[in-house]
């Protein structure tokens, strides 16, 4: 027996046991159907004769993955009370829960949009929360800031298409960008931000000038004018928090009589405003906390910047923006046994051609936590023990995460067998 033939057979027997396991399908014919499904596919992978492109098959795991209900994440239906427009290609959509019920998240968090196309397609896209957690009658209303990104197909649906009184079905609040009003105390927050890297940024500012004594400095990059997201609310906050909260805005084309900065947001303008930043009178007697968001060519200066004035990394806390549309096509994957350890448990599992970690694991019982699957939120961490994975980029792991090891289940796939760690 050849080596691949032994490699073969040993996956099957796993998705034999997997399939086979007491109480794992709801009736035995399901099961039988369940498994001569995947024997096929996975059979037919191995040996050089994937299915053709007409066989119909819905992977347990994605079916899994959407049903949000079955793993916690139930999808909430939310009515777009209004639509505003914020600046250049730019709207914000003031959402209402029709129950009345309060929307509960914390400043920095997106939710995830789910939005059907003309063809029938679900398409998911995380976009922020861009103003804080109301109190009262006003706690039921939410609001997220839509960029429009050019072909991108759940933007301009957006844009072009929806109107007030029309539903919006969302997943979440999801994201850990931001800093508590514990963490904020007596601190001094910098905030920079890149054209529609605000909209997190705009809700953490208020909240955190609101419940906590910090002070803040926002660096505002934009291409023009016409490009400036929220102008007037920040400039109200600033006036509300006079001595505590400072803004300047740097143009990449200014107006006559300009009077914020001018230039991009490179590494030596942003190590000049960093500096200016630290220096300044809302930062004496403070430890400084950097928050970043926006392009990632903008983030990898400020990261620059940041080091060339010996600034210490624990405090930078980071928010990419990345669409659908700019991910690298994935490296085209075969199945591969992997083993998850699960707090204690051992589960053995196998992924499916192009299927993602979080999909194999989901699928074999594996408890693992999740929120967009869209590698935004970072909630499903894990931690690689053994193998190689390819994923999909750009995604919201950080370099240091990286180097330790750790992956995004959900865009994640396996290249060969993998030992998995579950946090």
């Amino acid at each position: 027996m050849s080596l691949d033939t032994f490699r073969g057979l040993s996956i099957l027997l796993l998705v034999l046991s997997r399939t086979l396991a007491p109480g794992s399908r709801p009736s035995f014919s399901k099961t039988l159907q369940t498994l001569r499904r995947d024997v096929t596919t996975v059979a037919r992978d191995l040996f050089g004769t994937p299915l053709p492109p007409a066989f119909s098959r819905e992977p347990l795991a994605r079916h899994l993955l959407s049903q949000p209900l079955q793993r916690g994440l139930t999808p909430k239906s939310l009515v777009v009370e209004s639509v505003v427009h914020e600046a250049t290609d730019v709207v914000s959509l003031h959402l209402v829960d029709p129950s009345g019920a309060a929307v509960t998240f914390e400043p920095g968090q997106f939710f995830t949009v789910l939005t059907t196309m003309a063809n029938g397609e679900v398409l998911k896209r995380a976009y922020s929360l861009s103003m804080p957690p109301r109190d009262g009658e006003s706690a039921s209303r939410a609001r997220i800031t839509v960029k429009r990104v050019a072909d991108g197909k759940v933007s301009n649906h957006i844009h072009n298409q929806l109107e007030s009184g029309q539903t919006l079905t969302v997943l979440g609040p999801s994201g850990n960008f931001g800093v508590s009003a514990e963490e904020a105390a007596d601190k001094h927050l910098l905030l920079i931000a890149g054209g529609s890297g605000i909209t997190p940024i705009r809700s953490i500012v208020e909240a955190r000038l609101r419940d906590s004594n910090a002070t803040a400095t926002l660096i505002f990059g934009n291409r023009s004018e016409d490009h400036i997201v929220f102008r007037n609310e920040l400039d109200s906050i600033a006036r509300e928090f006079q001595g505590r909260f400072a803004i300047k805005h740097l143009l990449e084309s200014a107006p006559l009589g300009w009077n914020g900065g001018v230039g991009r947001l490179d590494v030596s303008t942003a190590e000049r405003e960093i500096a200016a930043a630290i220096n300044s009178s809302l930062a004496a007697g403070r430890n400084t906390l950097v928050l970043s968001c926006g392009p990632a060519k903008m983030m990898e200066n400020v990261r620059e910047a940041l080091a060339r004035l010996n600034f210490d990394s624990s405090g930078l806390r980071e928010e990419l923006f990345s669409s659908p549309e700019d991910r690298k096509e994935t490296v085209k994957t075969t199945p591969q046994p992997v083993t998850f350890l699960v707090r204690g448990r051992t589960i053995d599992a196998v992924t499916g051609a192009g299927q993602t970690v979080l999909e194999a694991g989901l699928a074999a019982g594996a408890n693992m936590s999740f929120s967009c699957t869209m590698g935004g939120c970072g909630r499903c961490k894990v931690k690689l023990k053994k193998g190689q994975v390819t994923a999909e980029e750009p995604n919201c792991l950080t370099e240091s995460e990286r180097s330790q090891g750790y992956v995004l289940a959900c865009v994640s796939r396996a290249k060969e067998p993998l030992v998995v760690e579950v946090l």
